[in-house]
């Protein structure tokens, strides 16, 4: 018996309808894809730029808490500097502040001979009017006689070092005034690993160089150009910074009262150029316009710069670039 079978397959016709349907269908996938990816791209520099930018402004509003913490700038300056905030005021480029406190931990105090391992019953506490004492450090930073040279402890006494020493762990140094108070030991566990902590105090410079990058500088900043020295702690913080600009709350008579409020009581802000005394800053105003790092094209001539931050100027000019323009002010704690 013969078996009769049907063995025609597809028509030209239907080959033709399925691949149509096919492209239509691998058309629509592309399409959601791109899509997809052009708004992934557009979210990440937008999330780019706030990041960037609010990170930025954090740091600079904590250390302008922290200025002045473990000061006596009536009797001793701090690697040249005599005032706990310097502004650098400029109108065709960012501004720059320099400030000084106690912002890094040096390590810990101990009672002379004594370190972190040892048994501090003998020995419970550093006493009044001694001007030796062990420092066990934290870091691979030292104090040395030119720069570092300053100590706070606690943030209450400042300590200046007259012979720092070469030790990178434990380093025995003298001060050039005596201990005004005594300082306990917390000794739970029998040893002296609970203790005061020292802060180096130092000057610290917020800049942005020509890189547009801002740059977080410890130690002898060169602020013209925004670069680190010799002895500098040189930290890049955030790159496509376009612009920093700070503004002052000033209190001449130190009542506590902002200076020369309008008719409707509204604070004025000064500009650095116009401050005079830099112990009568009572408040600052941060401004950091922040920019992505390459343009976007979603974004096709719908980005512009502010017309203008403090008393500086911006051009107005459309391009592709995404911005964020960050301001806040914040009070000095410690004048």
């Amino acid at each position: 018996m013969l078996l009769h079978r049907h063995n025609k397959g597809y028509s030209l016709i239907e080959v033709m309808i399925a691949i149509v349907i096919g492209m239509m269908l691998i058309s629509s996938v592309t399409a959601t894809y791109v899509v997809q990816t052009r708004s992934y791209v557009t979210q990440e520099r937008v999330s780019e730029v706030n990041n960037m930018s609010k990170v930025s402004q954090d740091m600079i509003v904590n250390d302008i808490k922290l200025a002045g913490f473990g000061t006596n700038m009536a009797e001793y300056s701090v690697n040249g500097n005599t005032s706990i905030i310097t502004p650098t005021d400029n109108t065709d480029s960012p501004d720059a502040i320099t400030l000084v406190g106690g912002f890094r931990k040096a390590g810990y105090l101990y009672p002379e001979g004594l370190n972190s391992s040892d048994d501090c019953s003998a020995i419970p506490y550093s006493k009044m009017g001694t001007d030796t004492f062990n420092l066990e450090l934290s870091g691979e930073d030292k104090p040395n006689d030119t720069y570092n040279s300053t100590l706070t402890s606690n943030g209450i006494e400042f300590l200046q070092v007259s012979n720092p020493g070469s030790g990178t762990t434990v380093t025995e140094i003298t001060l050039k005034n005596t201990l005004s108070a005594g300082y306990g030991i917390a000794n739970e566990d029998g040893n002296c690993n609970s203790t005061h902590p020292i802060f180096f105090v130092e000057d610290l410079t917020y800049c942005v160089d020509s890189d547009m990058t801002l740059r977080r500088i410890f130690i002898d900043a060169d602020v013209a150009n925004c670069t680190g020295t010799t002895n500098s702690i040189d930290e890049a913080i955030a790159e496509n910074i376009e612009d920093l600009q700070f503004a002052y709350v000033l209190d001449a008579d130190d009542d506590g009262i902002p200076d020369d409020p309008d008719s409707d009581g509204n604070i004025n802000y000064y500009d650095g150029v116009d401050v005079t005394d830099a112990s009568k800053i009572m408040a600052v105003r941060i401004n950091i316009l922040a920019r992505g790092d390459k343009p976007d094209g979603n974004f096709k001539e719908l980005g512009k710069r502010p017309a203008e931050i403090e008393n500086r100027t911006h051009s107005t000019d459309a391009d592709d670039y995404r911005r964020r323009w960050w301001t806040t002010t914040v009070m000095m704690r410690n004048r």
